[in-house]
């Protein structure tokens, strides 16, 4: 009798904790929508020229799904959107001007629950934009650039459906060939400040 109690005891002991183990990643499923404060050092290298970089502060928008995958593994899909321009360097003594626009990425985002409020993760992403060179007395001219991004991040939550973020990407754009003009490796590092909510 009393070995049956205690191993009754045990089973209810260990589903118990594992019902608030899966909880903690239960807390971070469904869809969200993050609105982010973003700072960027983005760098043009030209070939046969010194590479330039410029600092720049944009917001983005970050709407995503996350599935539970298990007690504490979570996956999350969605888009980074950026709205603003990233400046990325002046070439020929200020006359002329580069930048970032039409930042957008397909991202991936693998994560584990550390509690049931906090969420540390891996950022992998697809990326695209347009790349613009604006010069003194000539009309602005663009290209499309792509390529790939990974970065860490960690988010908490704050009630039940609102959330902060801080995150760390690393951004690789494939380089663009043809004209001289075009010949450039483009790259950056973004950190960002979030606000977001589940929904």
């Amino acid at each position: 009798m009393k070995s049956n109690l205690i191993l009754l005891t045990s089973v209810a002991v260990a589903a118990l904790f594992s019902t608030a183990a899966f909880a903690q990643a239960k807390n971070f499923q469904g869809w969200s929508l993050g609105v982010n404060v973003e700072s960027a050092n983005t760098t043009t290298s030209p070939v046969g020229a010194a590479s330039q970089s410029a600092n720049s502060g944009s917001l983005s928008l970050q709407p995503q799904y996350t599935w539970a995958l298990g007690s504490n593994l979570v996956l999350g899909a969605g888009l980074t959107i950026g709205m603003g321009n990233n400046k990325a360097g002046t070439f020929a003594s200020g006359a002329n001007e580069t930048a970032v626009r039409a930042r957008m990425s397909f991202d991936l985002q693998p994560g584990y629950a550390f509690s049931d409020s906090l969420l540390g993760y891996l950022k992998l992403s697809s990326a695209g934009a347009t790349y613009e060179l604006n010069r003194t007395g000539q009309p602005s001219e663009s290209t499309t650039i792509s390529g790939s991004s990974y970065g860490i991040g960690v988010r908490a939550l704050v009630s039940k459906d609102v959330y902060i973020q801080a995150e760390y990407d690393t951004v690789r754009y494939d380089r663009v060939l043809g004209s001289a003009l075009w010949d450039i490796g483009v790259d950056a590092k973004v950190f960002t400040l979030g606000l977001g909510m589940k929904f």
